[in-house]
């Protein structure tokens, strides 16, 4: 993983996923929220790229799993 990738994002996206197979649904969902007026640290979704998806501000992502399991990660 790059250095500027922040873990914390990789762990809460992962602990998403982890509950959903715990409840055995097929579904899990990651919601990041900034408070920054100015978009201060949007920069930190570049992780999102990791799975071939582009952030944009205000929008929601979706990604299907190699397990098929849907996970969306949203901002």
């Amino acid at each position: 993983m790059p250095d500027e990738l922040r873990y914390q994002l990789f762990h809460r996206a992962a602990s998403a996923i982890i509950k959903a197979e715990r409840i055995k649904t097929d579904e899990a969902a990651m919601i990041v929220h900034s408070f920054s007026p100015r978009g201060a640290w949007f920069g930190d979704f570049a992780f999102a790229g990791m799975f071939g998806l582009k952030a944009v501000k205000d929008r929601l992502l979706t990604f299907s799993l190699p397990t098929g399991i849907a996970d969306n990660v949203g901002h």
